[in-house]
């Protein structure tokens, strides 16, 4: 049993590449952290004996940067070192709350996923979004342009909250190329103006 095991948004062990478990595929209960013996569910079900399924890609992105405490995504892209875990959390909880630009976004503090199966499910776009990194994150920012107000002079107006979520968290600093990506689709695809909020450092850099 590990702390960081216990952070709603850390679904896998980066070390083995698997998802984690916290129900028990005999009884089909909640592994209880007050059991007896840690080795064992409380129906006699051995832990080791279960089955971890694989973990995405998106997964031990995200476990890996929180069980290293930000230091480090390992293997996984977009590389990332040495990020504060506060800001990669609102990160992450904004892309995906705030993933469907059709859907009215929730409430931020709604997301509280209580088990693995519940935060696998809210984390889910981040597979889609750090699919061949860049080019998936990219894809997603070019469909948020077309399907912004075609009036729209700048950013802000054109990607609203999701935008306004993402130069919050993601501006000079370790996080940067997030917000670096959407300049470059930004500066290819968009007709109005770059470069008139906080974000503007990082936009006028990367909008080539």
């Amino acid at each position: 049993m590990r702390a960081i095991w216990e952070h709603a948004y850390c679904v896998a062990c980066p070390e083995h590449e698997v998802l984690l478990l916290d129900t028990c595929d005999g009884c089909g209960q909640p592994l209880k952290n007050t059991r007896d013996h840690i080795e064992l569910c409380e129906c006699g079900r051995r832990i080791s004996d279960m089955k971890a399924a694989g973990a995405s890609p998106a997964q031990l992105w995200l476990s890996s940067l929180l069980v290293t405490q930000g230091r480090s995504s390992g293997l996984w892209t977009p590389a990332v070192r040495n990020t504060s875990v506060d800001m990669l959390v609102e990160l992450v909880r904004g892309l995906c709350i705030l993933h469907d630009p059709h859907v009215a976004p929730p409430r931020m503090n709604s997301a509280v996923p209580r088990s693995v199966a519940e935060s696998i499910s809210l984390l889910a776009p981040l597979d889609a979004l750090l699919a061949d990194w860049p080019r998936g994150f990219e894809a997603h920012v070019s469909a948020r342009i077309a399907a912004g107000t075609p009036e729209a002079r700048t950013l802000n107006t054109l990607l609203g909250r999701w935008y306004l979520r993402l130069t919050a968290v993601a501006t000079n600093n370790e996080l940067s190329p997030f917000l670096e990506a959407v300049a470059r689709v930004a500066a290819a695809e968009f007709t109005g103006v770059i470069g008139l909020d906080r974000g503007a450092p990082v936009l006028l850099e990367h909008a080539t």
